[in-house]
């Protein structure tokens, strides 16, 4: 199926002394059946595996269980054992983002412009694990962690960047 984007932006500003204006806005961005690839012909699993978290110490401060796929020596761990991976692309993955901007712009004045841009975001998805290069998507970020289960893969998106400033300043000398 073809992935879907809609886009939202409510915005107010005010003007300020100074020639300057201020605005807040809320931008928010749902993302539906967005790219996601893995190895298709991946068998489903009834194995877990453990793995620890530790702290600096060596520690285990907690544990996390996984879907275990074997692929080794006994078991081809494929749907088709007599061929090996398939990689194939799905959509199934959603995403979120929802962002609070506010901008403060000084219009020229005196050969100079202001413009600072503050962005506290915040941005979900359930599996986004593609990277884009050119254009074309590939297979180099980290896969999901469980195809047959896609709500494991559900938290903060790996583009999510939820402080963000910018600013520029153009100065026009007023000689020459």
């Amino acid at each position: 199926k073809n992935p879907r984007v809609y886009e939202g932006e409510v915005a107010f500003e005010r003007q300020l002394p100074g020639n300057m204006t201020l605005s807040a806005s809320w931008v928010v961005t749902r993302g539906e059946r967005l790219p996601n690839y893995w190895d298709a012909n991946l068998a489903p699993t009834t194995t877990t595996k453990v793995y620890d978290v530790v702290n600096a110490a060596g520690v285990t401060q907690s544990t996390s269980t996984v879907p275990f796929f074997v692929t080794g020596a006994g078991s081809s761990g494929r749907i088709d054992p007599t061929s090996g991976g398939m990689l194939a692309e799905f959509s199934n993955v959603n995403s979120w983002y929802n962002a609070f901007v506010l901008t403060l712009h000084k219009n020229m004045s005196h050969g100079i412009e202001i413009l600072a841009n503050y962005t506290l975001s915040r941005a979900t998805d359930n599996g986004q694990s593609s990277q884009n290069q050119g254009g074309e998507g590939n297979d180099s970020g980290i896969g999901v962690l469980n195809p047959y289960n896609q709500s494991l893969e559900e938290g903060r998106s790996s583009l999510d960047i939820p402080n963000r400033f910018s600013t520029s300043v153009i100065w026009s000398p007023q000689y020459g």
